[in-house]
């Protein structure tokens, strides 16, 4: 049996993943997931998932804010057919299922499924499933420079998180906000970096800097690219003063081209988000107003954290109580 999931309404139109009998595709917005479609910003990181087994294939929603819809009602668990259809977020999935299997079948757990798939625009070969990388591994991919007393603290086998826990409770926050914020998805980073500025600055900010961080927000609430332009105006109006223009230069150098539209595509490297936002932690956690560096970077480090294991909402984004 052959299982066919393709977006046929949204931003990603056209795109499709296949399954075999016993694979399985965990479908949402991060990079990390197997069927990953980042341009639609309403869907959770991950949303669903699609077991495919020699029975039919079924669906489970991963626990997201907006839902997901089959055929017009709401699942949390089902058997689909062949021609079903599924909203997440601003997104619409047609499955088209060959070699039997298609009839629905009661809501009962489905078993555990043997390896997962890559998504792609034609047929796929199947490969392993994706696995977070280690600190390590982040560390080397992002090019994140380490003083030696950082270095010293990197377990090869922890993960990101357990590298940055390490880090704060050594005090090595310089460390501790690059592997933060290149760990998180970029607007997940950018939205800690707003947050935290937030935090210590409420309203207070010059217009400049105020202009700087609203863009940084609306980019978050819709990461479209006019308004990651927009971010780019509100930097460049002040250039780099404070936090608020280092916030919307971490939303501009989040995606597309750093060269102006007319000119050939530039991509930021991959560490320049979490390079903006570091710097704009820095200011606010040491501004002058007789609070402690050193606590505010403890409460910075533990939104970003919150933000990281699905805790907290992000604008634009169905809003429910967390657990």
């Amino acid at each position: 049996m052959q299982v066919t999931l393709q977006v046929t309404s949204g931003p990603s139109a056209g795109k499709r993943v296949r399954l075999q009998a016993g694979q399985a595709a965990q479908v949402g917005r991060t990079e990390w997931a197997d069927f990953s479609v980042p341009e639609d910003a309403k869907l959770a990181e991950l949303h669903f998932t699609l077991q495919c087994t020699p029975n039919g294939c079924r669906l489970r929603d991963l626990n997201s804010s907006a839902g997901t819809l089959v055929d017009g009602a709401a699942v949390t668990d089902c058997q689909l057919r062949d021609g079903s259809n599924i909203i997440a977020g601003a997104t619409t999935f047609t499955v088209r299922i060959e070699g039997g299997g298609t009839a629905a079948a009661p809501s009962t757990p489905a078993p555990q499924a043997a390896s997962a798939v890559n998504a792609v625009t034609e047929a796929p070969p199947a490969v392993e499933q994706k696995k977070e990388p280690t600190a390590a591994e982040l560390c080397q991919s992002r090019e994140i420079e380490l003083s030696d007393e950082a270095r010293a603290l990197l377990k090869q086998d922890a993960t990101p998180l357990q590298f940055v826990d390490e880090l704060v409770a050594a005090g090595q926050f310089a460390a501790a906000k690059l592997v933060l914020g290149n760990h998180l998805p970029k607007r997940e980073a950018v939205w800690w970096g707003c947050l935290c500025v937030r935090e210590v600055f409420g309203a207070n900010l010059d217009p400049g800097e105020a202009a700087g961080l609203d863009s940084a927000e609306k980019w978050v609430a819709e990461p479209s690219e006019p308004n990651r332009r927009a971010a780019e105006s509100a930097r460049d109006a002040v250039k780099f003063k404070g936090p608020g223009t280092w916030l919307a230069s971490a939303a501009f150098w989040s995606e597309g081209s750093m060269n102006p539209p007319d000119l050939p595509k530039l991509p930021p490297a991959d560490n320049l988000t979490a390079g903006g936002i570091s710097p704009a932690l820095t200011q606010a956690a040491t501004h002058a107003d007789g609070v402690d560096s050193q606590e505010r970077y403890l409460k910075f480090f533990s939104i970003g954290k919150e933000i990281a294991l699905g805790k907290v909402e992000l604008p634009g984004e169905a809003s429910q109580p967390v657990e």
